[in-house]
């Protein structure tokens, strides 16, 4: 048995505080001495004085110790979910910070964020395409002639449509706060979604403040789901909204949804479609700027529902599958002026994060009922071996590469180990290549012997594909770089990256 200072020694925990836990009834002596009051402590009291000092560390209460002393297993989940959470905030809250001082040292302006639900408004309303934004006052003069005079003490607004795709042309709308009844005029109720992104600034300051909030809206897990609105105060003061959507910090399980088991055509669907817009909206749909734009992004709807790279489809709906994912994406098709436009809300891309869909408008260039094998590309198989003795041998895949002559010039990994689909290539010296690939969804390794190779190239003998290769040598190590030619250099000539590999077994 030890004394009370004996203990207190022992845990390093005061004799003052060893006498609170008594009087709190956290940590009891084993026994008192009833003529002078000494407190006796077992051995097995610095035990439990250890998990009181660690459950104080973990940010337990003393009255939370108190009631649960003999702390659970799912009590230790809880808090460590707790404690996860507040990381998560804190380093959001510093990220948040660094961002504000930054941008108090580079524009002297002081930008602050904040997320929330914004009311309604009723404007006096109306939307252009226009080449110049200096047409933008003359827009605002036009609506002010239809209201009264006191319309001018009201708020302005200029609302952003515009997406990644406009090039030189601004679809812009602009609208004049009004109240009361107005009955007549072209009005519209401006709705900023459930959680909008705001920021005050000045006219001024707009541009810097508009690349603060889009980079605090990227950095705090937060998905764009409607225009750039501009509120216009008489002041000068300029106040951004931008409707956001809360993301989560981690990808999600991989998505699989159920496709249905059998094809319903839909003669509207078939033909040849090409990307021209992505949009964040519905809203930002406008045919206006669409008429004459091309695509440089190919999607066919083959009959039958036949596969077309990583897309097959059935009435309603375009399906996505790649990467052990499956997604059904709804479809609609709009006819205007004789042109067809489908828009499609594509759930993979924010989905694998818990966010909202995309849109994608397509405009159809053909109807004609094309086959696979007549779209996709097919090379010329060398029918000759050529050796090269320096690339035979087992190469481990390493990363992969944009461009062969500046990798070595990039500070960081393109892409982690465990993220690569391709895991080794092994060459022999008869011709044939040995070539490994990871199941994304089992993350297993399966072979593939449908490969051949020549000096410079390889050939997938299956699906009919050259991919060139060549290596490099940096810090005295051997690099092997193969073109990736996946679909979109099957379906569209691309050959997007290249698989960097090292000797290894």
């Amino acid at each position: 048995m030890y004394k009370i200072g004996e203990l207190s020694k022992i845990t390093k925990i005061p004799v003052k505080t060893l006498r609170f836990y008594d009087n709190e009834g956290i940590l009891s002596p084993d026994k008192i001495d009833k003529y002078t009051g000494y407190r006796y402590y077992s051995a097995s009291k610095i035990k439990d004085c250890y998990r009181i000092l660690a459950l104080k560390e973990l940010g337990f209460t003393l009255e939370e110790i108190k009631i649960q002393f003999s702390i659970s297993k799912n009590d230790l989940i809880s808090k460590r979910s707790e404690l996860s959470e507040l990381k998560s905030k804190t380093e959001k809250r510093l990220a948040n910070l660094h961002s504000l001082y930054s941008s108090l040292e580079n524009n002297g302006d002081a930008f602050n964020v904040v997320i929330r639900k914004s009311d309604d408004m009723q404007v006096l309303y109306s939307r252009n395409v226009i080449t110049d934004c200096k047409d933008i006052d003359a827009l605002f003069s036009k609506l002010s002639e239809l209201i009264p005079n006191e319309g001018l003490l009201h708020r302005k607004v200029i609302i952003d449509y515009n997406t990644e795709y406009d090039n030189g042309i601004f679809d812009i709308g602009v609208g004049i706060e009004l109240h009361g009844e107005h009955k007549g005029f072209n009005t519209k109720k401006l709705s900023f979604g459930e959680l909008s992104a705001c920021l005050a600034c000045s006219e001024e300051s707009y541009q810097n403040a508009l690349l603060f909030i889009n980079k605090y809206i990227d950095e705090n897990n937060y998905q764009i789901v409607g225009p750039v609105y501009k509120i216009l105060y008489k002041d000068g003061t300029v106040e951004i909204k931008i409707p956001v959507f809360p993301l989560s910090h981690t990808e999600l399980a991989p998505i699989r949804e159920s496709v249905p088991s059998h094809f319903e055509n839909d003669e509207n669907a078939i033909g040849r479609w090409e990307l021209i817009d992505t949009l964040a909206c519905y809203e930002q749909f406008n045919i206006q700027k669409l008429k004459d734009r091309r695509g440089d992004k190919e999607i066919y709807f083959l009959p039958d529902g036949e596969n077309f790279y990583q897309y097959t489809w059935t009435n309603g709906y375009l399906i996505y599958h790649n990467a052990g994912q499956i997604t059904k994406n709804p479809y609609t098709i709009k006819e205007f002026d004789g042109a067809a436009f489908m828009l499609i809300e594509m759930r993979l891309f924010y989905g694998r994060y818990g966010g909202k869909p995309i849109i994608w408008v397509l405009k159809k260039i053909s109807s004609k009922k094309y086959s696979a094998n007549e779209i996709r590309i097919q090379d010329e198989i060398p029918v000759e071996f050529i050796n090269d003795v320096n690339v035979i041998g087992k190469w481990k895949a390493f990363d992969i590469a944009l461009k062969v002559d500046s990798y070595f010039s990039e500070s960081e990994r393109f892409l982690e180990l465990d993220k690569l689909f391709w895991h080794s290539a092994e060459f022999l010296e008869s011709g044939l290549l040995i070539n490994e690939f990871k199941g994304q969804i089992t993350k297993k390794l399966y072979t593939l012997d449908n490969f051949r190779w020549t000096n410079g190239c390889i050939m997938d003998i299956n699906e009919l594909v050259v991919s060139k290769y060549i290596i490099k040598q940096f810090k005295g190590e051997d690099y092997l770089f193969i073109e990736w030619k996946s679909g979109d250099y099957k379906f569209g000539g691309k050959v997007n990256c290249y698989y960097v590999f090292k000797r290894g077994e």
